[in-house]
């Protein structure tokens, strides 16, 4: 039997790495983070290509990207035979535009879907000051970037230049902006997984995963299809300590906190989202 590939999607601080790093630690699994190994938050050795900046050009030339995956992400049942395992996955946020080439690369492969709340994710997506080792979301405009900053920023998703709201984008504050990335990237997502059967994909809801992470977790590996019982590494991953907690973040931000113009954005792009979600 070949070995099961699967995909990791989402829009990024949805605990996507201890999930991986979980993932991981399964005997019968590789599983990478963003196309690299981890030891908690320390990355390892890039086994993938990097597609930080594929995420962002399939995004807005879906034409280009069966090209780019079948480029970068071809042959991953061989590898997980070369390292003689049977389950060979890929967790990563910029996967996100890249489910529909996947599955026609991998027929038989699965998604594993992770998402937290809009304002959830706007509240920790960006470090507002101080450099930011994982970034995810937009910062603040006019913040002094590092050179890793610098670096994802180039593939970040923002608006198609043919879309109504490029025009506004440079008027708009860093969290109207990550209001627009959560819902984008999460109805990318929901586009790609549409055309796939059930037996394909596994919604883990951030807030159900880190109030009861083994539970959750366990549920994962059913959908993947491990035997036996989680191993002592495995729960070390989940119950150890927070992984990749941001200590530098947003206060926590509710609806009745954002300007007109963040809360008209969030009605016109994450309203709906947050309704497909299960949230609203």
């Amino acid at each position: 039997m070949p070995p099961l590939v699967f995909f990791g999607v989402g829009t990024g601080r949805t605990a996507s790495m201890t999930l991986a790093n979980a993932l991981n630690a399964e005997t019968a699994c590789v599983c990478l983070h963003e196309g690299k190994f981890r030891d908690f938050e320390e990355a390892g050795a890039q086994l993938l290509p990097f597609l930080t900046l594929d995420n962002r050009l399939a995004y807005e030339t879906p034409g280009q990207a069966y090209e780019i995956a079948k480029a970068k992400r071809s042959g991953l049942e061989h590898i997980a035979c070369e390292r003689g395992v049977q389950f060979f996955g890929d967790v990563a946020y910029n996967n996100a535009p890249f489910i529909r080439p996947f599955a026609r690369l991998y027929p038989d492969c699965k998604f594993i879907f992770q998402f937290r709340d809009c304002l959830s994710f706007v509240s920790s997506c960006a470090a507002p000051y101080g450099v930011d080792e994982t970034p995810v979301g937009w910062p603040p405009n006019g913040k002094i970037l590092s050179e890793i900053e610098k670096f994802i920023q180039i593939g970040r998703l923002q608006p198609r230049q043919n879309a109504p709201e490029a025009t506004d984008w440079v008027e708009w504050d860093h969290l109207t902006k990550n209001i627009w990335l959560w819902a984008e990237t999460n109805r990318t997502i929901l586009e790609g997984l549409s055309d796939l059967s059930e037996k394909m994909v596994y919604r883990v809801e951030f807030e159900r995963f880190v109030s009861d992470p083994v539970e959750e977790y366990n549920r994962v590996r059913s959908f993947i299809g491990f035997e036996g019982a989680c191993s002592y590494d495995v729960l070390s991953r989940l119950s150890a300590r927070p992984i990749n907690r941001r200590v530098v973040r947003e206060p926590q931000i509710e609806i009745d906190d954002l300007s007109e113009v963040q809360r008209s954005v969030f009605e016109r792009f994450a309203t709906q989202v947050r309704f497909d979600l299960g949230y609203a």
